[in-house]
C-alpha cells in the first residue's frame, strides 16, 4: 500500500530524514513514535506527498507520489495534521463535508452522505454539527477534523498525533476507529507519543531517532526498556497490562 524507499530530506544543513525505509500494508495499523524532533511529522508529510524528499521514492498503491496529480493523491490518501484550523466560519458539519471534495464529479460522488454519516457516528460529533468550528474546544476540533479525514474514505489514512488533545476515553475511541478501518482494508499510519497506546492498538511500531528508523517490529520486539531508555534519554520500564500488551512508564524519583 505505502512504501518509502531510501527517503532522505534536508532542511538547510540539517538532515531530517536519513535513508528511511518504511512500509504500511493493507489492513495494518502502524504507529510511528520517537522523541521530539525525530522526524515523525516530516515522515508523514513525505508519505502524503505534501513534502518532496531530496532522494528516494514514495509509492502509494504502486503509484509514484511525485508523479501523481493532487486530485488522484486526495483519493489515495487522507491526512490529519497536528494543526486543526479552518480559515473561515464553517460549521463542524461543513468542515466534515470538505472530506468529500476529492470525490466530486466521480462515480462515487453519490456515496457522500453515507461516508459522512459513518464518520460522524465513529467520532461521535453529531451533537455539535451546527456549531461553528472555531467555537469548538480543542478536543472537539480534533474529533471533527478526524471525521473529515474519515469522510474522505481513502485506502491510506495518515494521522499526526490525533490523540494529543483528547481525554483517555476519546483516545481509546480513536484507536478503535483505526483498528476498525484497518479491519475493513485500510492502511493506517499514526504518529503517537503514548507508547502504551501504540503497543495496545498497533500491529507494528516504527521508532524514529534523529531522522533514522532505529527499530521497527511488533510491540513486543520494539518496546524494550534498554532501547527506549537510550533513544528517549530517560530510564524506562515495561510492564504487562491486563490484556498482556506492554505498558511503558518512566523510572521516576519523586523524592
Amino acid at each position: 500500500m505505502l512504501s518509502l524507499d531510501s527517503v532522505s530530506l534536508r532542511r538547510g544543513s540539517r538532515v531530517v530524514l536519513d535513508a528511511v525505509n518504511v512500509s504500511i500494508g493493507q489492513g495494518e495499523v502502524v504507529a510511528i513514535v520517537g522523541p521530539n524532533g525525530a522526524g515523525k511529522s516530516t515522515l508523514l508529510g513525505v508519505a502524503a506527498g505534501d513534502l518532496t524528499p531530496d532522494s528516494g521514492t514514495v509509492r502509494i498503491e504502486d503509484r509514484n507520489v511525485s508523479t501523481t496529480s493532487a486530485p488522484d493523491l486526495a483519493r489515495l490518501r487522507s491526512v490529519l495534521t497536528q494543526s486543526n484550523t479552518v480559515g473561515f466560519s464553517f460549521t463542524a458539519g461543513e468542515t466534515i463535508a470538505m472530506g468529500r471534495a476529492p470525490w466530486a464529479k466521480t462515480e462515487t460522488a453519490d456515496e457522500a452522505a453515507e461516508a459522512m454519516d459513518t464518520a460522524i457516528e465513529e467520532t461521535a460529533v453529531r451533537e455539535f454539527l451546527s456549531r461553528e468550528f472555531h467555537h469548538l474546544s480543542g478536543g472537539e476540533k480534533a474529533r471533527v477534523s478526524l471525521a473529515r479525514v474519515l469522510t474522505q474514505n481513502t485506502p491510506l489514512i495518515l494521522l499526526d498525533e490525533p490523540t494529543a488533545a483528547l481525554d483517555i476515553r476519546h483516545q481509546e475511541d480513536v484507536m478503535k476507529i483505526c483498528r476498525h478501518r484497518a479491519k475493513n482494508g485500510a492502511a493506517v499510519g499514526i504518529v503517537l507519543h503514548d507508547l502504551s497506546l501504540a503497543a495496545a492498538w498497533s500491529d507494528r511500531i516504527i521508532v524514529l531517532d534523529h531522522g533514522r528508523v532505529a527499530v521497527s517490529g511488533n510491540p513486543d520486539e520494539v518496546l524494550q526498556p534498554e532501547l527506549l531508555s537510550n533513544i528517549y534519554g530517560c530510564p524506562m520500564q515495561v510492564f504487562r497490562g491486563p490484556d498482556d500488551s506492554p505498558i511503558v512508564v518512566p523510572l521516576r524519583k519523586t523524592q
